[in-house]
């Protein structure tokens, strides 16, 4: 099977194809509508071409390894539903199998262990979906249908998640199958519709977030044990993701400057690396009060938590799971307060209102301090906030034109 990729003169993919003829498939003809090049014949100058070239180069031999036949009925199922001893080579199921990869591979990268065990995890509640065909993990991967991904795996991923989670647990999912693929574990023909899954959409009012106020946030800190009190000041007066914070170090501080540096973060295979973007490497100012709270804590973080230099690790002194702050100290920190709940992004999304309504900043700065990549970005997340800022604005203007009239 030959594989090919097109991208346009930006470097963006625009299609994946392949020639599965040598199976008895057919020939699935690519079409670069970037450049309008069409049935295959990429012009010699376009651009696509010489970037799916140098592209090929670099992973020809990975690719050409899918030339090797696969028969769908022979490869494994997703699980297999028992625990299996993992020391011992495993060929029972995919979930084992790729949980196994793991285990060799926390040891080899910087890969966190309690991040693979999150992985698996979704993996095999992913397992317990129901099919026309029966369970996702009695059925065999190379005999997985993009219908039953699109009808009964994504619905069940999304359902009752937040759009951050579900993207991430789909994101597991799809990562386990490319995996199986490279593997030679099934056929790769998937790959090439995986991209075609139409992931729930939400409406406008759902994209438009809700401002916290600053009393609802107070009430949750308050309302926090210690730890997480000063968690969540930290992220409500300084915008930054949950995936930066639980990285952060303590030689990531600038006390005398009043100054934090995001320099790294985890992905969602809990690989802590550069922020993706480079936007995302930034300074954000520190409050008075938030320094003094913070070289409190440096002063009396107790000594099993100072082995990696985080700032806010386990209690053994690890990189803490998101999940975790969510479940231990967010929510249970929200019932006691009696506000409505919001999740850790809520925090962030609290920063960039008190840019946009109180210090009244402007769209390219809050794009700076929030660590966007671009100017889209902010006005897609906060643009209705730049809308409503205009209208206070009016009816300030109205006001005060009341006023000096009847003086």
């Amino acid at each position: 099977m030959i594989i090919r990729e097109i991208f346009d003169d930006q470097n963006r993919l625009l299609r994946l194809t392949a020639d599965t003829r040598p199976h008895g498939g057919q020939k699935s003809i690519p079409r670069c509508d970037g450049c309008r090049c069409t049935r295959g014949k990429v012009k010699q100058s376009c651009a696509a071409r010489k970037a799916a070239q140098d592209h090929m180069a670099n992973v020809g031999e990975t690719i050409r390894k899918s030339e090797t036949y696969i028969n769908p009925k022979t490869s494994p199922r997703f699980y297999c539903f028992h625990d299996v001893d993992l020391s011992q080579p495993v060929n029972c199921c995919l979930v084992h199998q790729y949980e196994q990869y793991q285990n060799k591979m926390v040891g080899i990268k910087d890969l966190l262990q309690a991040s693979m065990y999150e992985k698996i995890l979704a993996l095999k509640q992913v397992a317990e979906v129901q099919t026309p065909s029966g369970k996702v993990g009695n059925i065999r991967i190379g005999e997985i249908t993009i219908a039953q991904i699109q009808n009964y795996v994504a619905p069940s991923i999304w359902a009752g998640r937040a759009k951050v989670t579900a993207q991430k647990k789909f994101t597991f999912f799809v990562s386990v199958l490319k995996w199986a693929m490279l593997s030679e574990l099934m056929p790769s023909a998937l790959l090439l519709k995986l991209d075609k899954i139409q992931k729930p959409k939400k409406t406008d009012v759902q994209k438009r977030h809700v401002r916290i106020s600053v009393t609802a946030i107070e009430k949750v800190i308050e309302a926090a044990t210690p730890f997480y009190a000063l968690l969540f000041r930290f992220q409500s007066r300084t915008g930054a993701r949950p995936n930066e914070t639980t990285v952060l170090q303590w030689s990531d501080f600038d006390f005398d400057a009043k100054r934090v540096y995001i320099q790294r973060a985890m992905n969602a295979d809990g690989v802590i690396s550069t922020p993706k973007t480079e936007q995302g490497i930034r300074a954000i100012e520190l409050e008075d009060e938030l320094v003094q709270a913070l070289k409190a804590w440096r002063l009396k973080q107790p000594l099993e938590q100072r082995g990696n230099n985080l700032v806010f690790p386990t209690r053994v002194g690890t990189v803490q799971l998101i999940n975790n702050w969510s479940k231990r100290g967010l929510a249970p920190a929200i019932k006691r307060a009696g506000v409505e709940r919001f999740t850790l992004y809520g925090f962030r999304h609290f920063y960039a209102s008190v840019l946009l309504y109180d210090l009244s900043l402007t769209d390219r700065k809050v794009m700076k301090m929030m660590g966007h990549t671009e100017i889209a970005t902010t006005i897609r997340n906060y643009g209705h906030w730049f809308e409503d800022r205009k209208d206070r604005d009016n009816d300030v203007r109205e006001q005060l034109n009341k006023v000096f009239k009847s003086a």
